[in-house]
């Protein structure tokens, strides 16, 4: 990382019915490369690019259960599921959230359950939110697969589902890409058409050149 940044390690939390570290939030990067793909795939026929492409309904439908917690403490300018520094008046009730295990139970709004048998906390304007960078590696071993299946196409997928989860949590997602060098950024924003725009953009970007993972991080870490 660059002179300065920490870096900060995200995991997706999963929930049934019914999270001190840096000042900067967008410091969290959630690197997709070959080497992380998963198995899946569209239904034939389907939209092939943006968010619709990647994701089916169902699996859209399957995310909704998950959540990205951070394990520290962070600043950010929207309300969220991650814990903030700011401590005091930014204390006071906001609203009501679905419970996930890890909550605490004394937040448990014992009212909202009686009326309606859901287990809900009581959020209050210290839980901040997250920005979500989201780096895609587009060197040119990333074109190998079958078809249209290659490596590429599952990073894409992979992104999109961080992504959409980030979304979920109201945290804001942004993009790089990059092969021998950083090429392409995106900023970030917490809205799903920006989603929709970033996916669009990469996969607009054919595998080309070797990878330089290391330098294409630190660049990022500095911005």
């Amino acid at each position: 990382m660059g002179a300065g940044a920490e870096s900060v390690c995200l995991r997706l939390r999963g929930f049934r019915r019914a999270g001190a570290g840096p000042k900067h939030p967008d410091v969290r990067l959630a690197a997709v490369s070959g080497a992380g793909e998963r198995n899946g795939a569209l239904a034939p026929g389907a939209e092939t690019t943006g968010l619709a492409g990647l994701l089916t309904a169902r699996q859209r439908q399957r995310l909704d259960r998950l959540a990205l917690a951070s394990r520290y403490v962070v600043e950010g300018s929207l309300a969220g599921r991650h814990r903030s520094a700011a401590r005091g008046a930014s204390t006071e009730f906001a609203d009501h959230r679905a419970y996930i295990p890890g909550d605490d139970p004394k937040r448990l709004d014992w009212k909202v359950l009686a009326r309606s048998e859901r287990y809900f906390v009581r959020r209050y304007q210290d839980e901040t939110n997250l920005r979500v960078y989201l780096a895609l590696d587009r060197s040119a071993s990333m074109g190998y697969g079958s078809g249209p299946r290659t490596k590429f196409a599952y990073a894409l997928q992979l992104a999109a589902a961080i992504g959409y989860v980030a979304l979920q949590s109201r945290d804001a997602v942004g993009f790089f890409a990059f092969a021998d060098r950083l090429d392409t950024a995106i900023g970030p924003r917490n809205t799903f058409a920006h989603l929709d725009y970033g996916l669009r953009a990469l996969q607009q970007l054919p595998p080309t050149a070797t990878t330089a993972l290391a330098p294409a991080l630190h660049r990022i870490a500095e911005r």
